[in-house]
C-alpha cells in the first residue's frame, strides 16, 4: 500500500508523530504489515503489526515508536 498525504492538518499531525518517536539503530522487526508513504519531499516505509512497535523508515534513518492508533488512522488511506 503506498499513498501521498496532501491535507496540511494530517502532515503536522504526522510530522509530530515522527518528531516525538525515538531514533532507532538496531535491526527492525519483522512486521505483518507494511506501506510507503510520501509526505513533502520525504519518502517513507512504514512497518506496523497490531501491538507491535511502529517503525518508519526514510532516508533520513529509522524511528521507532509505540503502536498508536491515531496515527495508524493518519495514515491509513
Amino acid at each position: 500500500m503506498c499513498g501521498t498525504i496532501e491535507d496540511p492538518l494530517k502532515i503536522k499531525k504526522i510530522v509530530s508523530f515522527i518528531n516525538n518517536a525515538m531514533d532507532w539503530t538496531d535491526d527492525i522487526e519483522p512486521h505483518k504489515n507494511r506501506m510507503w508513504m510520501k509526505i513533502g519531499s520525504l519518502n517513507m516505509e512504514v512497518l506496523f503489526e497490531a501491538e507491535k512497535e511502529i517503525y518508519l523508515r526514510s532516508d533520513e534513518g529509522i524511528k521507532m515508536m509505540k503502536p498508536d492508533p491515531e496515527f495508524l488512522k493518519l495514515i491509513t488511506f
